[in-house]
């Protein structure tokens, strides 16, 4: 016995038009998530949730850690807050919580760093985790210019069982940029008061397990005094380092500074009145 199912012609184009426009829509609805996924669809805000690390600091344990996680007094100054303090870092430290930060005039002049009630040589600071403090502990803040300088991390409080004797108030680090991605250039011309000029310009780039960065930064000012009061000085900054995993890891940091600043003086030597900037016989 032969079955034979006749299905009509208008139902069988019917069917047909269903099957397609499914067919139609599945493949629009992948197109439009794959268009969306894609750095040329949606805004990234929309195609998917961006995700903030957070900071991480190495000077808190000597290891890098969550800066919400070490339970210690720390402050972090980025390199768009000294950007914005200009080439002075001590700009930059005024605004730390606990740390006073001293002068004895112009700019030049020794400047020294006291914190939560200790002496000035009660700090240790260090560069790229080298230690840079004068014999005796102290370090003089003037000559220290923002060329070139990723960030600052200040732990307060006494921290000897890390570091040592030396770091009976606070510990001071400065971590040189590291040099990430193709060549980059940049350079800055600052002029103000005083006769005072600044500028200078920094070049950078980096491979897969290999970095350079180098910096030079000039200063001249006259100084707020009327006569011998000039203020020169030039830095020059490098870092390279390479990676080969965890296995091993290399860096080379450099840090030059010349300097020279002036001081009117009424005891010794040429001295003036510097009130009207005029010489007086020597004594």
């Amino acid at each position: 016995m032969n079955l034979r199912t006749d299905i009509p012609k208008k139902m069988l184009q019917s069917l047909t038009c269903r099957l397609r426009r499914n067919l139609v829509f599945r493949i629009a609805a992948l197109c439009a998530t794959l268009w969306a996924a894609s750095p040329w669809g949606l805004p990234s805000a929309l195609a998917q949730e961006e995700v903030v690390l957070p900071e991480l600091v190495v000077t808190a344990t000597r290891t890098p850690e969550p800066m919400d996680t070490t339970g210690v007094s720390i402050t972090v100054i980025t390199r768009e807050d000294l950007r914005a303090a200009g080439t002075d870092v001590r700009d930059a430290l005024r605004f730390v919580p606990g740390l006073a930060v001293v002068g004895g005039g112009s700019r030049g002049a020794t400047t020294s760093i006291f914190s939560r009630g200790g002496e000035s040589d009660h700090n240790l600071v260090l560069i790229d985790g080298v230690k840079v403090n004068n014999a005796g502990g102290f370090f003089n803040f003037s000559d220290l210019t923002a060329d070139n300088i990723e960030r600052i991390e200040i732990l307060r409080g006494p921290q000897s069982a890390l570091y040592g004797a030396d770091a009976m108030a606070s510990v001071i680090q400065i971590f040189t940029r590291k040099g990430r991605g193709g060549p980059k250039a940049d350079a800055y011309f600052r002029g103000g008061s005083f006769s005072t000029f600044e500028e200078g310009g920094s070049f950078r780039f980096g491979t897969g397990n290999f970095g350079l960065s180098a910096a030079v930064g000039r200063t001249d000012t006259d100084g707020i005094l009327e006569v011998n009061n000039e203020y020169r000085n030039t830095t020059l900054s490098m870092l390279a380092d390479y990676s080969a995993g965890d296995r091993f890891k290399a860096q080379v940091s450099t840090r030059y500074s010349d300097s020279r600043f002036n001081f009117p003086t009424g005891s010794a030597g040429d001295r003036f009145d510097t009130l009207n900037g005029t010489r007086r016989d020597k004594a």
